[in-house]
């Protein structure tokens, strides 16, 4: 792969942040489980169908009709309203002020210490058009910004992308 360890000062704004939220959001989670959100959605609402058409009422309608419109709901504020949501809790955290990436890990450190996360701890790497995102879980995810990464971090990223990372 690589026998370099590559270091690099990230700046982290909040354009940026807000920027990463949305791609992980709306680039990431929803081209991974898009499809299989809507086809519930589906389901849902043929499941009340059926209720319905079959002359159902009492408890399962009701059960069956809150599915159907909470789903639908759910969904178009998830798209709509958590890419903020992400960028909000990733601005209070402290960003690192320097990530190191190496054959084995990613080191992140900051003010107040370090951390190493091996690669195989993240399930991908996601590019957007301002940061790298390393996918840890389908909630969390780290950017990392292109602007000020080196043209060897870049390549390697490229490099992990193109090999779902572990």
């Amino acid at each position: 792969m690589f026998a370099q360890h590559i270091e690099f000062e990230p700046e982290y704004t909040s354009a940026l942040l807000s920027a990463a939220a949305t791609a992980f959001v709306r680039g990431y989670l929803f081209a991974t489980y898009g499809r299989w959100l809507v086809m519930a959605c589906i389901i849902n609402a043929a499941g009340f169908g059926l209720i319905v058409w079959l002359g159902g009422g009492g408890g399962s309608a009701w059960f069956a009709g809150a599915l159907a419109l909470i789903g639908p709901v759910w969904l178009a504020n998830f798209y709509l309203r958590y890419p903020a949501k992400f960028a909000t809790r990733a601005s209070r955290s402290e960003p690192p002020t320097r990530i190191a990436l190496t054959p084995d890990n990613v080191e992140l450190i900051s003010r107040s210490g370090s951390a190493k996360v091996p690669w195989s701890r993240f399930r991908a790497v996601v590019e957007a058009p301002t940061a790298f995102l390393l996918v840890v879980s389908p909630f969390g995810y780290l950017p990392l910004p292109k602007q000020g990464m080196p043209p060897e971090a870049i390549s390697l990223l490229h490099n992990r992308r193109s090999s779902n990372v572990a």
